[in-house]
């Protein structure tokens, strides 16, 4: 894994999850708000041509990348950045013996129901 250094995490994002509530009339769950639980500094990692390509037709071929300083991510499944939520589809953690360890976080946009297309 490559290594950062603490300065080079200069956006910052908000993780949480999505709290739905219930339509007291019809007993539907409906999807609430964002609910932020932490803050995180990250970075963007990007991606080669290579890595772009060969996630061409893929679940993971929208998704973005970024590198947070390691913490608990527990109950943690919604990463809210610039306005825009996004789930965490996967976590990779450092799990090596350093000091500063970093856990590269998948994001994939949520799409809202009723949107561009109704």
């Amino acid at each position: 894994m490559k290594t950062y250094q603490p300065y080079q995490l200069t956006k910052n994002c908000e993780l949480g999850t999505i709290k739905s509530t219930t339509n007291k009339f019809t007993g539907v769950s409906v999807p609430g708000g964002f609910f932020k639980t932490k803050t995180a500094h990250y970075v963007p990692l990007k991606r080669t041509k290579a890595q772009k390509y060969s996630l061409l037709g893929t679940t993971l071929e929208h998704t973005i990348e970024i590198v947070i300083q390691h913490q608990d991510l527990t109950d943690i499944d919604v990463a809210h950045i610039n306005g825009t939520d996004y789930d965490i589809i996967d976590n990779s953690p450092d799990d090596s013996s350093e000091y500063i360890t970093y856990d590269i976080l998948t994001l994939k946009k949520i799409e809202k129901v009723g949107g561009k297309s109704g």
